[in-house]
This record gives C-alpha cells, sequence and structure tokens, in this order.
C-alpha cells in the first residue's frame, strides 16, 4: 500500500521553464515537474497503474517481492543498462518524462546498423525545447529490469551536435516502457527497484497508424507534418491542408462523429486527443473533411 502524505522540502533550488507549449500539446495545465532535488533527498516510490506516488526514507527501503534490482549508474545522467535485439546491456538515460519507449542515439545504432533492413518513417519529437522531425523503427526485442518487449516502436535521434549526442549514453528509455513497472528510485544508493505489471512484456505499444500531425491554429486545424510511407501520405494530405471536420469509423461500425472543429471554444483536439486517434488499431476508418469541402478518407495501418 502506498500513504499519501505532505512532503515539505525546504532551501530547493528551482528552475524557471516555460511549459506553455508541452501543455498545449498535452492538453492540460502543467504547472511543475518533480525534478532531482526530490529524487536526490528520498526514494520515490511510483505505481503507475493506480496513479500514486509515495516518498520513502531511502534508509529503509527494501526490494519488493517480484522486483529487479537495476543499476543507476551516474554518466552525465542517471542510467540503466539496456540490451537490443539480444546485444549486450549498454547505459540508456533513464527519463520519465521521455514520452517515447526508446530513443536510440546516432553512436549506437549507426554502428550496429540497426536500421538496415527495417522499415522506418518519420515521427514528431520533441518538448520544451521545440519539436522536431526523427527517424522511427520497431525494434525486434528490447530487454529491461529482467523483462524482454517484443516490437517496439523507437525513435532514433537525428546525427547532429548536442549535449544528447553523446558515445557514453547511447540512448534514453521513456515513460511508456517505464510505466510497465511498479517503480522504487533510490538515487542515494544508485539503484532502482522495478516490479513488472502483469501484462508488461505481452501488452502492446502504443503507436502512430495515421502519420499526419495537426497544428492548432485559431478555430481550425492545420496539418504541419505528413509522415513518409504513412497512411495519411497514401491518402494525399500535404502540409497546409486545413482541417475543418473528423469523422472516426471503426470498421464494420456506424460513423461516429468526435467533434466539429469549428467550435473555436473546444479543447477536445489537444495533441493528446489526436494522438490516441493516430494509435486506433489497424483497419480504423477515419475520414477528413478539409475546409474546401473536399474529403480524404484514411485506413489506419502499421507503416513501420
Amino acid at each position: 500500500m502506498i500513504v499519501c502524505c505532505v512532503l515539505t522540502l525546504r532551501d530547493v533550488d528551482v528552475g524557471a521553464f516555460d511549459f506553455s507549449a508541452v501543455a498545449k500539446n498535452i492538453g492540460h495545465p502543467l504547472p511543475f515537474v518533480l525534478g532531482d532535488e526530490v529524487f536526490n533527498e528520498l526514494a520515490v516510490e511510483i505505481d503507475f497503474q493506480h496513479r500514486r506516488i509515495a516518498f520513502r526514507d531511502p534508509a529503509t527501503v527494501t526490494k519488493p517481492a517480484g522486483a529487479s534490482e537495476v543499476p543507476l549508474i551516474r554518466i552525465k545522467d542517471r542510467t540503466v543498462p539496456v540490451s537490443i535485439d539480444g546485444a549486450t546491456p549498454v547505459p540508456f538515460e533513464f527519463d520519465l518524462g521521455d514520452g517515447s519507449p526508446l530513443d536510440v542515439a546516432p553512436s549506437y545504432y549507426q554502428a550496429r546498423q540497426l536500421l538496415n533492413g527495417r522499415r522506418t518513417s518519420q515521427t514528431v519529437a520533441g518538448g520544451v525545447g521545440g519539436y522536431r522531425p526523427e527517424t522511427v523503427a520497431s525494434l525486434r526485442d528490447v530487454g529491461f529490469a529482467g523483462v524482454d518487449f517484443a516490437d517496439v516502436p523507437a525513435n532514433f535521434t537525428a546525427d547532429v551536435a548536442s549535449a544528447d549526442n553523446s558515445n557514453l549514453i547511447m540512448g534514453t528509455i521513456g515513460l511508456p516502457m517505464l510505466a510497465r513497472f511498479r517503480l522504487i528510485v533510490d538515487y542515494s544508493h544508485d539503484r532502482l527497484f522495478a516490479t513488472p505489471t502483469a501484462d508488461a512484456s505481452n501488452a502492446p505499444f502504443s503507436r502512430d497508424r495515421l502519420g499526419l500531425y495537426l497544428d492548432r491554429k485559431g478555430a481550425v486545424l492545420v496539418v504541419g507534418f505528413v509522415a513518409p510511407g504513412s497512411p495519411a501520405k497514401t491518402a494525399g494530405f500535404k502540409i497546409g491542408d486545413v482541417i475543418a471536420r473528423i469523422d472516426n469509423v471503426r470498421s464494420g461500425e456506424k460513423p461516429i462523429d468526435l467533434n466539429q472543429i469549428d467550435q473555436p471554444s473546444t479543447s477536445a483536439w489537444s495533441e493528446t486527443t489526436f494522438r490516441a486517434l493516430r494509435d486506433e488499431p489497424v483497419g480504423t476508418v477515419v475520414t477528413f473533411t478539409l475546409a474546401n469541402g473536399s474529403k480524404k478518407r484514411v485506413e489506419l495501418a502499421d507503416f513501420y
């Protein structure tokens, strides 16, 4: 059982960041981010399934039954060992704020030629620093905390000069992977206890099956990006197309009118809402009505 309590920290260093762009895309306010000040002082227990968090004295933390103990190795940031396609585990940054299961650095995927022979496309990735296109593909097998995950969608970061492009850290493991565990993060002992959920290894990962990214411009949505080889690309979408209406139709079901986009006050079409539409099952049919009255019918499919 996790007990809720009031936590008071004194003399804490804080940073001021503008999260408005991220909040707009995720569809709800983002007033603050819980940072390393808390993790450095306490053991943090996170139960994703029940949406609970608890703070514990690191001196009293013991390994739970069924958990794997994972070393938290500090290189530049905290890292954990991750294995790709059965290879020797290498350090991946531990990042609860990353929205993709895995980001793979060019220093690793280029050396191992991981993209050779795989179906690839592009996705839009980023956050506070802005959004950018990145290569996306699926990995046959990813091993973490004693669990093997199959068919894992992963971002392959661009080979550009940046603080994140390093030959020391081979990528980032993010929330969609970490949320399949009940975690106890214990920085003071450089360790992580990870207890897998019952369906950790067999539940499929969400993935984009549409390939269309929209920007809100006042009362309408405008196409900002179309993924190569995607159903949206096949349907003929182009950057700048203005969307007036979206109807989501599952195969064999009656049309479901999701929303009228000509309502400026609506907040329903956040990035989170539209991402859920992109993640619908293979065979889902979505009809888009453009501002000029033309329609585009798209059947969702795996394209990477």
